[in-house]
């Protein structure tokens, strides 16, 4: 049953990261948007932005922004905000990459529930339906999720 959900979940993200305009969108406005979600979720964090001014396709900046604000989300949830550390680094026209880390407790990927969708759907599965990447390295010193989106 949880695989079903899963499956319905992550064919559900793909729909929404496909959904509405496919502007571009400059690594600045990704850059606002994080900033946006720590107000929202009333954390404190280092944001860098750094690299080349470039544009990406609105759909992938979307899947971005929204599996960045989970990452962030679980950094203050899991980690209690500790060390929260944003760089949002463009790479002009050819794409962008984001890394969100912390210096929380860190857990072990592979004993996450199969139940538990906030990983698998909501950073994993939305970044591979805009042909992104999603690496996540934890370890007792902390937690880093690396986010990218590369033009083909």
């Amino acid at each position: 049953m949880a695989r079903e959900a899963l499956t319905r979940l992550a064919n559900t993200e793909v729909a929404v990261a496909q959904e509405g305009s496919d502007e571009p969108v400059g690594a600045a406005q990704i850059v606002v948007e994080l900033r946006r979600a720590l107000s929202e979720l009333g954390a404190d964090a280092i944001v860098e932005e750094r690299g080349g001014i470039g544009l990406i396709p609105g759909r992938a900046a979307r899947a971005l922004v929204l599996a960045a604000r989970q990452a962030v989300g679980n950094a203050v949830t899991h980690a209690h905000g500790r060390g929260l550390h944003i760089i949002a680094e463009g790479r002009g026209d050819e794409g962008i990459s984001v890394m969100i880390s912390d210096t929380g407790p860190g857990f072990d990927l592979d004993a996450i529930g199969a139940d538990r969708l906030g990983i698998r759907a909501s950073i994993f599965a939305r970044m591979a339906g805009v042909a992104g990447t999603a690496e996540i390295d934890s370890s007792e010193c902390g937690t880093t999720v690396t986010l990218g989106w590369e033009r083909r």
